[in-house]
This record gives structure tokens, C-alpha cells and sequence, in this order.
């Protein structure tokens, strides 16, 4: 029997203080969330006075008191290893622009069905979640999902073609780049990122669409824009008689405030998992604080859950039985 599942066994053992600590840290959602920020590759370069990292260094000043930890000074005010190392968007016309890179903010964290990751230009956060979710009040003040205190719209391109695209250098993590210089030791091979292009509106998904992005290749992507509309009509029916939802009609989501067929699969899938085992890992969202947050056992069976793409055929249909297809206007 695996630790921490029988109090006797665990205080026979000498195994009660270390389970007693992890049911504590199960539901402390904050504490986690900022522990394992810092543990994570952060998105991007932070700018001198970010209001991000500097709240950061506030909480990091009252817990370690003996550190004389100064906000102005720069060796603290930047990330040394950026996922994001450069970016170029909405390139003009001048060519003496690419010689300057930009930071990239717009990079900031997300919800995806691979975990937290990086989105790029999703706007304002509260503008697709649910506001009333409290886990996702945690992630918004800990994980500074989105630029600046108030968002910003998303932003569009001034123009077709190549040179108003994006362009990003993608950096691996430091800890793979210093294995390949380990001596007498066979190094580490590179991991390729998954890259998905999807709405603002709807979360990533990184395990059906994902496309992987091997290191130490230029990759490019060509989209071919699209749109679908309905007539007037279709809006008065019933969403049981037309088979879909649009976007308002966001009904029985606890995480997104706007409906998706991503969306509502993400929130399906993660019921299930958690039904099955009793808890949802960090890097997820939840439907309330009282979901407890996994540990090993827990980790690996939700990942054996949310690796069953069949589950989606009995999923993909709501309570009212309406297909989780949406209209995008």
C-alpha cells in the first residue's frame, strides 16, 4: 500500500509528519502556484519596474527578512532564461526594423489540456473566464495571465502576408543546455515544444492539434483564414433543436465563461479525471478550492485519463444531449 492512503500504517512507518504536511499542501493553492512559478521557464524577459516582478520581490523580502533583496537592482529585475528569447510582429515596411527585437509580452501564461503554459495575444483574461471560479482568481494574481492590470484587446495584424506575421526564437531550457556540456556523460537530447494555433477565445489544444517544433529548426506556419456565419434565424432556435451553441450560451462551464467545443471538452475531460482520481496536478485548473492537488499516484492516474481521447465520444454530447460543436460568429 503506497504511503499516506492508512493513517496506522503511515504512523508505524514513521511516515505521519511527511503525509500530515502533504494533505496541507493539497489544498493550498496559492502557496503551490507561486512555489512553482519560480520552478518553471518563464515566458519572456522582464522589464526593470514590471508590476509582476516586483510584487514578486515583495512577497519573496517578507518571507526571507535576512535577504536584503533591492527592487532596483537589474541582476533581479530579469529573467536569465526566457522561453520566449525574441519576437518580431506586425513587421512595417522599413527593414531596419528587424534589427531590433522585441521583448514579447504579449507571451503570458494559460490554461491549456497539457497544463499552464504560454499563450500569445489572448487579450484580457477575465474577458473568457469565469470570474466567479475562485482557483481562477489564484491563477490570475499569482500567474499575471495577460499585459498590464486591465488587459488589453487582442491585437490584429495591420496587414497580410509574411512580413506582418509573427516571428519567435524559441529558447530551450537552460538545464537541457548545460547537460550537453557534461563531461564524461552522455548529454541530454533536446525536447521539441508543441506549438498549437487556436481562437483567443478558446483554450490551447496542445495534445490534438499540437504541432511539435523540433530545436534547431526554422519552422513556418501559413494559415488560411476563415469564417463561418448563421442567419438570425438559426439564434432563435432552440440549442437542441440546431445541434450547436454560440459562444454566449456558456451554460454549465465552471473554468471559461465563453462556450468552445475545446473549452467544453477541457472542462468534460477534467471532470472525468478528477471523478476517477480524486484530485487534479498543480498545473490545472480547477472547479473549486476544494479540489485537492495530486501527488505522484494521483499525477499519473489523471494522465492516464486525460490521455484517452475515446472518452470524448461519450463526453462530447452535454446533459440536454446537444453536440459540443460550436458557431463561431
Amino acid at each position: 500500500m503506497p504511503p499516506c492512503t492508512d493513517d496506522s500504517l503511515d504512523f508505524l512507518n514513521g511516515h505521519s509528519e511527511c503525509c500530515s504536511a502533504t494533505k496541507l499542501w493539497k489544498h493550498q493553492h496559492d502557496i503551490i502556484l507561486n512555489f512553482m512559478k519560480h520552478g518553471i521557464q518563464p515566458p519572456h524577459f522582464v522589464p526593470e519596474r514590471d508590476q509582476e516582478h516586483l510584487r514578486d520581490l515583495e512577497q519573496a523580502k517578507r518571507a526571507l527578512p535576512s535577504y536584503q533583496l533591492k527592487t532596483s537592482d537589474k541582476s533581479t529585475m530579469w529573467n536569465k532564461n526566457p522561453r520566449i528569447f525574441s519576437c518580431y510582429h506586425n513587421i512595417p515596411d522599413d527593414p531596419g526594423s528587424l534589427k531590433e527585437a522585441s521583448l514579447c509580452n504579449l507571451f503570458t501564461r494559460s490554461y491549456t489540456n497539457t497544463g499552464f503554459w504560454n499563450s500569445y495575444n489572448r487579450g484580457n483574461f477575465w474577458d473568457y473566464h469565469n470570474i466567479s471560479n475562485e482557483f481562477n482568481k489564484i491563477f490570475f494574481s499569482t500567474m499575471y495571465p495577460q499585459l498590464g492590470k486591465d488587459g488589453e484587446k487582442v491585437r490584429y495584424p495591420k496587414a497580410i502576408g509574411p512580413k506582418y506575421g509573427l516571428a519567435v526564437s524559441v529558447q530551450p531550457s537552460i538545464y537541457n543546455e548545460r547537460s550537453l556540456n557534461r563531461k564524461g556523460k552522455k548529454p541530454l537530447e533536446l525536447t521539441a515544444i508543441r506549438v498549437a494555433i487556436h481562437d483567443p477565445d478558446h483554450p490551447a489544444d496542445l495534445r490534438g492539434a499540437g504541432i511539435e517544433v523540433e530545436p534547431g529548426f526554422l519552422t513556418t506556419f501559413l494559415l488560411t483564414p476563415s469564417q463561418t456565419k448563421t442567419s438570425v434565424a438559426a439564434k432563435g432556435l432552440d440549442p437542441a433543436q440546431r445541434g450547436c451553441r454560440f459562444k454566449e450560451e456558456s451554460g454549465g462551464l465552471n473554468i471559461f465563461s465563453r462556450y468552445s467545443q475545446k473549452g467544453c471538452e477541457f472542462e468534460c475531460v477534467l471532470a472525468q479525471a478528477l471523478e476517477e482520481c480524486q484530485c487534479i496536478p498543480w498545473n490545472y485548473p480547477r472547479f473549486n478550492l476544494s479540489v485537492a492537488a495530486c501527488d505522484f499516484l494521483g499525477a499519473s492516474c489523471f494522465e492516464k485519463v486525460k490521455s484517452n481521447r475515446n472518452m470524448l465520444t461519450t463526453l462530447g454530447k452535454n446533459k440536454e444531449g446537444i453536440s459540443s460543436s460550436s458557431i463561431i460568429l
